[in-house]
């Protein structure tokens, strides 16, 4: 939202999904940022999928970016769509 291209940062994260139960999902992660904010990222999150069909959901992640010697939490929510189920 109103982002300019050059306030644009690259991010590469690597997780891993500690619980996989039908109903909910839980991972944690750890990666890097460059451009704007360089630094680690240390993403916690979370998938739900309240309804019958397994494959709609929502997802919640807070990430904090640790950076030039500050720290900053992003938080992000949405909804999740499986193109696959197990």
């Amino acid at each position: 939202m109103d982002t300019r291209l050059n306030n644009m940062s690259v991010e590469a994260v690597a997780t891993y999904q500690f619980v996989n139960k039908e109903d909910h999902e839980i991972y944690v992660g750890l990666g890097g940022r460059a451009n704007n904010l360089a630094g680690l990222v240390i993403p916690l999150g979370a998938h739900f999928f309240p309804f019958s069909s397994k494959n709609f959901g929502f997802h919640i992640e807070l990430a904090p970016i640790i950076a030039d010697g500050s720290t900053i939490v992003r938080g992000s929510w949405g909804i999740r769509y499986r193109f696959r189920q197990k």
